[in-house]
């Protein structure tokens, strides 16, 4: 499947829709989305993928995912790979 901003719901909203990053503690009291708010490094909900500085590597993991650009254990054993520098048997 390939996306496009015309397929997608627009406006994606963190109120509505599963994310995560590291800016909860500073979120204002206007900000809605506590309850579905993932303390993941990378989350995916449908088209929107959220992370955190340092979750660059998860946030690879779900676009690749998402995109369906390899098979999951593909992508998969390289996230490993590369988080911990080593290939595990």
């Amino acid at each position: 499947m390939q996306w496009s901003p015309a397929a997608a719901e627009w406006p994606f909203t963190l109120e509505s829709q599963l994310h995560g990053s590291y800016l909860m503690a500073a979120a204002s009291d206007s900000y809605t989305g506590k309850e579905i708010y993932q303390n993941e490094q990378a989350v995916r909900d449908g088209n929107l993928i959220t992370a955190n500085g340092a979750g660059y590597l998860e946030f690879t993991r779900e676009v690749l995912a998402a995109l369906d650009a390899y098979p999951a254990d593909y992508i998969e054993n390289n996230y490993q790979f590369f988080k911990l520098g080593y290939i595990e048997f």
